[in-house]
């Protein structure tokens, strides 16, 4: 059985209280998990800030994902079932009309959700949008899912939203990956502006071993670490001001 350990990091947009970060996450401390059935879930979630309660929507697919199916004969429904409970939890508030307005329109998030067979060392993920899992195996990026490339970065990525007709099809449908875990690899899953930072610097350098300093920052004591990191990032005008998350798993 692979032995782990993880690491869960997140930091708001400059200028954001942190309770206004509209990025979500699901690791094994934060649901229940049943070691007889030897799967670990992690799942990222980024909320789009144009639409309205993003924030409530990348939450309840984050912890969705923890019970519900997301195979790609299954997502459609599980989308409508999540898509209910999202408007079941925000249609009492009283907004303004203009608010009541963009309510309507709907919530919108990217999405990367990963199954572990700790058992057999294998993985199973599904990828909506820019949010994205990094694979890294004896110090080189041997998979980056579902974005592969910075260029493929845009204002315009493919979301899982409350509104079926933008999920249940391309270009909103689930990307699907499996593979084999050795011992030694490390997983990332990372929202938008931190996964292009990665992908930049690898395309650039093929030598860059960014992710060897973000072990050593999530590993340290001083829990300010990986914010003081980010805005440093952003001061030098490398990393987008957007939420920024990152989970990272150690076999």
């Amino acid at each position: 059985m692979l032995k782990y350990t993880y690491r869960v990091q997140s930091v708001q947009k400059a200028g954001n209280h942190p309770a206004e970060n509209e990025d979500a996450y699901l690791t094994p401390a934060s649901h229940k998990y049943d070691q007889s059935d030897n799967i670990l879930r992690f799942a990222l979630a980024d909320g789009a800030t144009e639409g309205s309660f993003s924030k409530e929507w990348a939450e309840i697919v984050v912890q969705g994902f923890e019970t519900l199916a997301f195979g790609p004969f299954s997502l459609t429904a599980t989308v409508a079932s999540m898509a209910e409970d999202w408007r079941q939890a925000v249609h009492h508030k009283t907004l303004p009309w203009y608010a009541a307005e963009k309510l309507s329109a709907g919530a919108f998030a990217t999405f990367v959700g990963l199954g572990i067979d700790v058992q057999n060392g294998m993985f199973q993920a599904i990828g909506i949008g820019d949010t994205v899992l990094f694979n890294i195996r004896k110090d080189q990026l041997i998979s980056s899912f579902p974005v592969t490339d910075p260029t493929e970065f845009s204002n315009m990525p493919s979301l899982i939203s409350t509104k079926p007709e933008y999920t249940a099809q391309p270009p909103g449908g689930g990307s699907y990956l499996s593979g084999d875990i050795q011992p030694g690899d490390i997983l990332l899953l990372a929202t938008d502006a931190l996964a292009h930072f990665i992908l930049m610097e690898t395309h650039k350098n093929g030598k860059s071993k960014v992710w060897k300093h973000l072990q050593k920052i999530l590993y340290t004591r001083d829990d300010a670490a990986f914010k003081t990191w980010v805005e440093a990032r952003r001061r030098k005008n490398q990393m987008k001001n957007d939420d920024t998350t990152l989970i990272m798993i150690n076999f």
